[in-house]
């Protein structure tokens, strides 16, 4: 065979392949179950060296899929607030970051520490118990 008819060969295998898998979802979803459940080790073997490999892209995948930004839009964010928390000002190279968005529009507000971004959520992303929370605090003060 040349090139041109492996070509060929490739590109109809992989139309029937196709075919076939959307013929039989269940067929093939069952197999695939069964495989995973034979070969747990194995599978989980592959599943840590494949993600290894393609960290950037799965980052990327998951800043698309749960707060539709890139990885540059998120860079941008970075320097804009020139690598600290957006609340305490603190270095998030020296914590987990987190990406802070409205939960109701889903729209990125900003970078966070794990510390604010956890309590801005205990007060359930609301502005009447942060001003109570700051009265309480200043109250205490007196």
């Amino acid at each position: 065979m040349n090139s041109v008819q492996e070509k060929e060969y490739k590109n109809k295998m992989v139309k029937y392949q196709t075919k076939y898998v959307q013929r039989n979802r269940e067929k093939v979803a069952d197999r695939k179950r069964k495989y995973v459940r034979e070969n747990q080790e194995k599978v989980k073997k592959y599943r840590q060296e494949y993600y290894l490999k393609n960290k950037v892209r799965y980052e990327e995948y998951r800043l698309r899929r749960r707060f539709n930004i890139s990885l540059e839009e998120l860079d941008v964010l970075l320097i804009k607030q020139q690598h600290k928390c957006a609340i305490c000002k603190r270095l998030l190279v020296e914590t987990k970051r987190c990406i802070d968005h409205n939960h109701t529009t889903g729209e990125v507000r900003g970078i966070l520490c794990r510390n604010c971004n956890a309590g801005i959520g205990l007060l359930g992303e609301s502005l009447e118990s942060l001003e109570r929370a700051m009265q309480y605090l200043n109250d205490g003060l007196k």
